[in-house]
């Protein structure tokens, strides 16, 4: 069945229980599983200290409502466990919305640094500047892509990588999604 298809029979009431017949390698386990229905929170970030110094973040796209503070209290919170440097990974991470970008990278940055730029045939139709310094812009930070990296999470390398000395961006080259969409009502 398709995936849709399989999820629309398993939705329903919180609390309910549903039983799944499951095939593996095209035979039926021998006892169908019975789960009990309930809602699902995925965690839009992991944070931990690798080594003493050495904080780790992970997030997986830059949609959810307050992304951007729920990375700032974790960098706080890091931060009063030692850290010093932090690896920010947004491997696989095909991004989301613009503003929520903007919000984490300037915190990295200094007064004045460039985030995003939009052009509109040749012509620059938006500009992102940062307003001050940034919370969090006297740390080292290193920032994980590969090829699943794409739109904002590429904006976010890129605007490190330009304004920050080192080698910043680690890991194979990014998506290179090169543009941005928005909503028109």
């Amino acid at each position: 069945k398709a995936l849709s298809e399989v999820i629309l029979r398993i939705l329903g009431k919180g609390g309910t229980k549903v039983e799944l017949t499951i095939q593996r390698d095209g035979a039926a386990l021998p006892k169908p599983v019975v789960v009990t229905r309930g809602k699902i929170e995925q965690r839009a970030v992991l944070a931990k200290m690798l080594k003493p110094g050495i904080g780790y973040i992970y997030f997986s796209g830059f949609m959810q409502e307050n992304l951007d503070h729920s990375i700032f209290r974790d960098i706080s919170k890091l931060q009063a466990q030692g850290m010093t440097k932090l690896i920010l990974d947004v491997r696989a991470n095909p991004g989301g919305r613009v503003d929520i970008v903007n919000s984490i990278t300037s915190e990295f940055l200094k007064d004045g640094q460039a985030i995003v730029a939009f052009k509109k045939q040749g012509q620059v139709t938006e500009k992102s500047v940062t307003e001050t310094d940034g919370m969090f812009a006297h740390i080292p930070v290193v920032v994980l892509v590969n090829r699943h990296s794409a739109s904002a999470s590429e904006i976010l390398a890129g605007a490190l990588q330009d304004h920050t000395a080192g080698p910043v961006v680690i890991g194979s080259r990014s998506y290179g999604k090169g543009t941005a969409q928005s909503i028109s009502p």
